[in-house]
């Protein structure tokens, strides 16, 4: 609701539906009294203008609040049983882990040749985790060790689903986030007519994006 970045895409059919759920579920989204609004739809957000509870002169008696356009889904952990189901899943926990020391690796090289280091937050966060994986691997008997340690290393990320198109943004790196991994699926597009992920469709085919940060 309040992520204006471009990741929560433009607003659409679907967001206007969504929207009106949010404000009469919850709350906090509009003042008590706020009664009657004016809801302006924009290409990445919407204006929803009233009244005033307690209006002062000179200012104006109208103010308004901005919301992204609103989309199903949050940030989620992914079971253990997952994992065993579906391998690609913990291939991809595996990958994100050597990312991490690829990019060790590069700043070893950049401090070498006198460039600055890149991601220093983000990796001190992923190499504490794998640090704590590591106990549980050691503490795993042989036959199940490399399945106990990307189990571990998994459940200390977490995870969102992308099957919308997103708008442009820019992702940036700070201290106290995680690395952002990605895979992507492709189904049989459905009757609904969705774009998918990116907006990608490729002949009749639905891609949609599932996100570890």
């Amino acid at each position: 609701m309040r992520r204006f970045g471009g990741s929560s895409g433009n607003t659409c059919s679907e967001t206007n539906m969504n929207l009106l759920q949010v404000l009469s579920k919850i709350d906090s989204t509009l003042q008590r009294k706020a009664w009657a609004t004016l809801i302006i739809r924009s290409t990445d957000r919407y204006f929803v203008v009233y009244r005033k509870c307690n209006p002062s002169s000179p200012y104006s008696s109208f103010t308004h609040v901005e919301y992204s356009p609103p989309r199903d889904g949050d940030q989620f952990h992914m079971p253990e049983i997952c994992i065993s189901r579906y391998p690609a899943l913990g291939e991809m926990s595996y990958l994100k882990m050597q990312s991490v020391y690829i990019l060790v690796a590069l700043n070893k090289w950049r401090l070498i040749n006198e460039f600055p280091d890149i991601a220093l937050g983000p990796i001190k966060r992923e190499m504490a985790n794998i640090t704590i994986a590591r106990k549980s691997y050691k503490m795993s008997s042989r036959k199940s060790r490399m399945f106990k340690f990307i189990s571990a290393f998994n459940k200390l990320n977490g995870y969102s689903m992308g099957a919308y198109p997103v708008g442009m943004h820019m992702d940036l790196f700070r201290d106290d986030e995680p690395i952002e991994n990605k895979i992507l699926f492709t189904m049989p597009r459905p009757k609904c007519g969705s774009l998918g992920r990116e907006g990608i469709i490729v002949s009749n085919i639905f891609v949609y994006a599932l996100l570890d940060w």
